[in-house]
């Protein structure tokens, strides 16, 4: 998407991993950081930073934001035709658009996670959850939204549908084992769904 000369960047927080983090305290106030002694004080500052995305929001959009000084992920609202609503029926799925468009930065990706609220009150969630956007993704951020409940869901244009979070890709690489015995033997071994109980 070619975006227009009134682009936006926001800073949205980085999730850390261990290449920013204090490897370990010497005393107090000073940490061993990445070879270097630090005071505590600059090591969190190193430790806060955040990442720019840049990002286009069509006309009428609005752009990600949080709703408190200390939430974890931005909202992101439904962007409809002006004077028009969207109804999900009742076990029905629908592909909600956001009007926006982000340029993720390589070794990053965006989750897509559903509001609480809409579950809750609702039974209105993402259908598929997390939901993952990669950094090479340059289309229109929809959010599949999806009605559990028996009524029908109506979206107003601006709605908070949903929530993402900036988090960072860990490389991996894949070691194929000959037997599935190289794999190494725990006390769960091939227990799941539900097989630790409930309690």
């Amino acid at each position: 998407v070619d975006a227009p000369a009134d682009d936006q960047a926001v800073a949205v927080e980085a999730v850390p991993d261990d290449s920013i983090r204090p490897e370990r305290p010497l005393h107090r106030g000073l940490f061993c950081f990445q070879g270097n002694i630090l005071p505590a004080v600059q090591v969190q500052e190193v430790c806060s930073m955040a990442e720019t995305i840049k990002f286009y929001k069509a006309p009428g959009a609005r752009p990600p934001e949080k709703k408190s000084s200390h939430a974890a992920a931005f909202d992101v609202c439904a962007h409809l035709p002006p004077d028009t609503n969207l109804k999900i029926g009742a076990g029905q799925r629908f592909a909600v658009p956001t009007g926006l468009y982000f340029a993720i930065p390589e070794g990053f990706f965006l989750s897509v996670r559903p509001r609480s609220g809409l579950a809750l009150n609702h039974g209105v969630t993402c259908l598929n959850t997390p939901g993952t956007i990669d950094s090479d993704y340059r289309g229109e951020l929809k959010i599949i939204l999806v009605n559990h409940s028996d009524q029908d869901f109506i979206i107003e244009n601006g709605d908070r549908i949903a929530q993402i979070l900036l988090e960072k890709e860990v490389p991996v690489e894949w070691e194929a084992a000959k037997t599935a015995e190289e794999l190494g033997i725990t006390d769960r071994g091939a227990g799941g769904f539900g097989s630790t109980g409930l309690a």
